[in-house]
């Protein structure tokens, strides 16, 4: 299985389960971080893979396309890239590149085209479910648990307000209500300046769905916003880890 983070609390707890083979972790524009997760996971055998923003403009471009580059001379497996103009920049480092789920992989067309391409394997759309899955060819993976997000904008709505995240020290969470009173977790990314709609309630894919999809995909498990407790409730869920509890959220209209 494959465990995508955002934090070392996260990374830690993953590293401790014995079916994670892989990390994704959030490079987030921080080499200093990115660095002690690699050091960590390489310490537990994982491998490693580094996952580059939603969204990168122009002037991120030119500010750390050497930066990035540089990664292909350190221990990392490869690359995850949410975008053409990533690809573009990775292609031909000599790493593995993984394509994300938000590129919208959801035929054997849009497979092979990657892979002709040169990419070392496709995440396949996180809407596909149940038989839309069956048939599709190649080294693929599927996202089986996340809160994921839901929009991601370069408006900001904290920007030019008194809440705005840019160059403070100690960062906050926000979230945003909608008419229904339902209330959507902000994150940002404030490098680049942009922000992501976090989906209400994680996607949870049953159990025995994830060992049916296990026999022809690899499995991913997305992180982003949950606290360390929730990360090991999360892996107990999956992989009998610890004190195993069900996990409620959209899929398959059930729960874990």
């Amino acid at each position: 299985a494959i465990c995508h983070v955002t934090s070392l609390e996260q990374l830690e707890a993953c590293l401790e389960v014995k079916e994670v083979t892989a990390i994704y972790w959030e490079w987030h524009y921080d080499d200093v971080t990115s660095r002690i997760a690699l050091e960590r996971s390489k310490a537990y055998g994982k491998a490693f893979y580094l996952n580059l923003p939603a969204i990168m403009k122009d002037t991120s471009h030119k500010a750390y396309d050497q930066v990035i580059k540089a990664w292909a001379e350190s221990d990392i497996e490869g690359y995850v890239v949410r975008n053409m103009g990533e690809y573009e920049v990775v292609n031909g480092l000599g790493k593995a590149v993984i394509i994300d789920y938000n590129m919208n992989v959801a035929n054997n067309e849009t497979i092979a085209l990657w892979q002709e391409r040169g990419a070392t394997r496709v995440t396949v759309s996180v809407e596909l479910v149940g038989e839309e899955l069956d048939g599709l060819v190649g080294d693929k993976e599927k996202i089986v648990y996340g809160t994921l997000p839901m929009m991601t904008s370069a408006q900001c709505v904290l920007r030019g307000t008194p809440q705005c995240q840019k160059g403070v020290k100690e960062r906050h969470l926000f979230e945003i209500e909608d008419r229904k009173q339902t209330s959507w977790r902000i994150q940002t990314d404030c490098k680049a300046c942009y922000m992501q709609i976090l989906s209400y309630e994680p996607l949870v894919i049953k159990n025995s769905e994830v060992q049916r999809l296990k026999q022809s995909f690899s499995i991913r498990l997305q992180f982003t916003n949950e606290t360390v407790e929730e990360t090991k409730a999360v892996l107990a869920a999956y992989f009998g880890t610890g004190t195993k509890e069900p996990l409620k959220g959209t899929g398959f209209k059930t729960v874990l």
